[in-house]
Formats: C-alpha cells, sequence, structure tokens
C-alpha cells in the first residue's frame, strides 16, 4: 500500500517538472501507446529545431511591440537625457545658452516630437488639458507655484513613477521627485498636451 505522501509526490512531480520546462514521463502506458511510440519515430517540432541549430535561441524574448508611444517615450527621455545638467538660465532656450523651465519642455517638445509649445508657463498652463495627478503619465506637464502671489511659475514633464523632469534654478536640468515635501507643497496641477 502506498503512503499518503508518495501520492502526493505522484500529484506534484509532473506540475515541478513542466515548471522547470521538462517534460514528466509518463508512469503508467498503455501497450498501444507502446507500439505506437516505438513504430513512429519523433520529430522536433519548430522551436526545438531553431534551438538545435541556435542554443541561444531559447533564451531570446520576443521583443515589445513598437508602438507609437513607444517610440515618442524613447525620443523624449534621449532629448531629456542629453539636456540633464545644462545650466539654468531665465528666458534661455538652448542648451548652449542655458534653459529655463518652460524653455526646457519647449525645447524637448519641439526637438523631440517636432511639437512646438506656448513660450512660458501661464500659456503653457492654458494650452494643455487639465487632469488630476492621479491620471499623470509620460509626458504631461506638472505645474508650480512658488510665489507668494499664487501665480503659476514653474513647469516640468513628468516621466512616470512620481518623477519629472525640470530646469531647476539651482542645479539647471535634473530628475526631481513628486513625492518631495518641496514640490509635493508647491503642487499647482497637471495638463496633457499630448493625445
Amino acid at each position: 500500500m502506498m503512503r499518503p505522501r508518495h501520492i502526493w509526490l505522484l500529484l506534484v512531480a509532473p506540475v515541478l517538472l513542466s515548471c522547470a520546462g521538462l517534460q514528466p514521463k509518463p508512469i503508467f502506458t498503455t501497450s498501444s501507446e507502446n507500439s505506437s511510440s516505438k513504430s513512429q519515430p519523433k520529430t522536433a517540432v519548430p522551436e526545438e529545431k531553431a534551438a538545435e541549430k541556435n542554443p541561444d535561441a531559447v533564451l531570446e524574448h520576443p521583443r515589445a511591440p513598437e508602438t507609437e508611444d513607444n517610440v515618442l517615450r524613447e525620443r523624449m527621455m534621449r532629448e531629456i537625457e542629453n539636456l540633464l545638467g545644462t545650466p539654468y538660465r531665465y528666458g534661455g532656450n538652448s542648451p548652449r545658452e542655458g534653459l529655463d523651465c518652460s524653455g526646457f519642455v519647449g525645447y524637448v517638445f519641439r526637438r523631440s516630437l517636432n511639437l512646438d509649445l506656448p513660450r512660458n508657463v501661464e500659456a503653457l498652463w492654458r494650452y494643455g488639458t487639465p487632469i488630476s495627478q492621479s491620471e499623470l503619465s509620460f509626458g504631461d506637464l506638472v505645474f508650480f507655484r512658488f510665489n507668494r502671489t499664487g501665480k503659476l511659475d514653474h513647469v516640468g514633464i513628468y516621466l512616470g513613477d512620481g518623477v519629472f523632469a525640470h530646469a531647476s534654478k539651482s542645479n539647471g536640468v535634473e530628475f526631481s521627485s513628486l513625492r518631495s515635501s518641496y514640490y509635493r507643497d508647491r503642487f499647482a496641477g497637471a495638463r496633457r498636451v499630448l493625445r
């Protein structure tokens, strides 16, 4: 008589083997199965043939489809990364002369997406579609108020996971977190300019 734990092993072993990528061999076979498997040679499936020719083919993963969103994201991120460390300059429109916050936003959108945006913070605020902070996605504009008058005076590009890129007066073009108390307390809203 078989003990309960041996029965458990018989039930679980095939699952564990399949998770490891191995095919479990049947424990019980009928005589017809035995005769048919001996008479017919096993042919390799196309994936197995490819793996025989190129052992690395098994490890290759299909690339994510190149959607329009992915292409736009890559272009924007390339521009932003190239600008990191560019010094802040009020009224600046290019990396050579320096960039202010709206100059940085305009430069990135113009160079990566061929999209001309309004030049100042207030005009950018009016240009985009209002969205809530919970709706933020890559490429949205985030706005801040640093003065006591309540006037908008800073803008950046949201990148995801609470991070945005902007041209700060102290460090130039950099990444910052919306979750930091400094930016969280001064957050004024967001606008969507894409889609």
